[in-house]
């Protein structure tokens, strides 16, 4: 892995990538949380922790493999100041002035969030830090270089942070405070999240030997019908959609008692699509089991908008 290369000096590792992190980071007297939690404290187990890199339990232990165990730094500062740094990350003001939990240190957010930002946010957001790597998988690392900000960059592996200088650096205070453009870039993480957590619910007997590409296009089509047509935007109401369209027909919702169910039944759209199978009769469900067409898979025009993400997990 290019992690191995020897100049990357401390890491970001994320205790919920792996079973075993938790115990491992808590015994390693390099690692520091970045909660301010006691030592006996349960939020141990999904803490961030910062560690001098790389570890010796991290080659014995072979790794994680779940590639968004974290970040890697590259930075002559020392640990304080460094975690101290860090721990400013960890709270941004959302556009509406909600306060997050801001999770910089999974490698699907930093590389989007980054790619956002302008140069003066950047220069804020590396602070003490001169690179951050961000794992693509087992032999792709992306790299942001403070040298690279304003600038095209053509090494392999780095990334160009565009200059953005018409913009002020708004959010550099107590809390980073996010623009719309920082969270563009997350609708497709968090659609592509989404999908693959509804596929992982569904049962091996119903996908057919069908590849992972043609599975997410049909969870995709399923998402994108049940919110445009029906309005539908909780996660829970939204998997239970999809889930019907491979359980009975990939055109169930055309049956008119259950259109109209779902369009017209008591309580909001989420209500109605998660009390259906209860609400349908059994004659319409039978009617439905015959309603499957091959472009009952596809995303019409009528359904395209579903690309604003409008998931939530309720």
């Amino acid at each position: 892995m290019p992690a191995s290369d020897g100049s990357w000096n401390w890491a970001v590792v994320d205790a919920c990538a792996g079973e075993l992190l938790p115990a491992r980071l808590l015994a390693d007297s390099t690692a520091r949380s970045l909660y301010r939690l006691s030592p006996d404290d349960e939020y141990h187990q999904v803490a961030p922790f910062l560690i001098k890199w790389p570890p010796a339990w991290w080659t014995e232990a072979g790794g994680v493999g779940d590639l968004s165990w974290g970040i890697l730094l590259q930075s002559v500062g020392d640990l304080d100041t460094i975690l101290r740094h860090l721990r400013r990350m960890l709270s941004v003001k959302a556009p509406d002035g909600e306060i997050w939990l801001f999770r910089f240190y999974d490698p699907r957010v930093l590389g989007p969030f980054l790619g956002a930002c302008t140069s003066a946010e950047l220069e804020w957001i590396f602070g003490p830090i001169d690179r951050f790597g961000c794992p693509r998988s087992d032999t792709h690392l992306d790299v942001f270089a403070r040298e690279d900000i304003g600038w095209a960059s053509g090494g392999a592996g780095r990334v160009r942070l565009s200059a953005r200088f018409a913009v002020p650096p708004a959010g550099i205070g107590p809390l980073f405070l996010l623009r719309a453009a920082h969270l563009e870039p997350f609708e497709h993480v968090a659609e592509t999240a989404l999908v693959e957590r509804i596929q992982a619910q569904m049962s091996a007997d119903l996908l057919d030997d069908l590849s992972d590409e043609v599975i997410a296009e049909r969870i995709k089509a399923g998402l994108a019908r049940a919110r445009n047509r029906y309005g539908i935007d909780a996660e829970d109401a939204l998997t239970a959609f999809v889930a019907l369209m491979w359980e009975v027909a990939p055109g169930f919702d055309r049956q008119p008692q259950i259109s109209q169910l779902l369009l017209r039944g008591r309580g909001d759209a989420n209500e109605r699509a998660l009390e259906l199978a209860s609400r349908a009769s059994a004659q319409a469900w039978t009617e439905a089991a015959e309603m499957g067409r091959d472009d009952d898979w596809l995303i019409h025009g009528d359904e395209s908008a579903s690309a604003a993400v409008r998931s939530s997990d309720r």
